[in-house]
């Protein structure tokens, strides 16, 4: 989904890194310009700045954590920006101030329950998301569908890293 929303947001080159060539192909399929192996051989930084014709990238969405956020901010040009929202491998990454104020760098991050108690917020941002979806300019991406009493199942696949897109759970099976 942060493929899509940011190709509406205007953003210009999207470089995309996952672990299995098939999620490589999804974020291709999704609008990456570019995807490369989080997990393969070669320094994540340079990977990301040959992916971006040899330039240093403007911003970075960060969701894995761990070393692969030093990774980030080091291809990071100046006046770029870090947003790390997530940490999918399960460990959180440790950044010295100084590698963020060489080149003029921020870094901020975002998690959904920090808009629930601000009035309107989540009701607006949930109108805008749902009617970009009816729209069809977001498609959302269904990694599979459960039924309730698999749920243990489900979880699993998500703590395992085996799940391309959202999981759906079915109560009524």
């Amino acid at each position: 989904m942060a493929i899509q929303l940011a190709r509406l947001a205007g953003a210009g080159r999207i470089i995309a890194a996952a672990s299995t060539p098939a999620k490589r192909q999804l974020t291709l399929d999704l609008g990456a310009d570019a995807a490369i192996d989080s997990a393969g051989p070669g320094h994540l930084t340079a990977q990301l700045i040959a992916a971006n014709g040899g330039r240093k990238v403007d911003i970075v969405l960060e969701m894995t954590g761990s070393t692969s956020t030093k990774a980030a901010l080091d291809a990071l040009a100046p006046f770029g920006r870090l947003v790390a929202f997530g940490y999918a491998s399960g460990k959180t990454a440790t950044l010295n101030t100084l590698d963020i104020m060489v080149g003029s760098r921020s870094v901020i991050g975002f998690v959904l329950p920090q808009i629930y108690p601000i009035r309107g917020m989540l009701a607006h941002s949930m109108n805008e998301l749902s009617n970009a979806v009816l729209s069809g300019a977001l498609t959302p991406c269904v990694g599979g569908t459960y039924p309730l009493s698999e749920v243990q199942h489900a979880h699993t696949y998500l703590e395992t890293r085996r799940t391309t897109g959202k999981l759906l759970l079915d109560p009524g099976k």
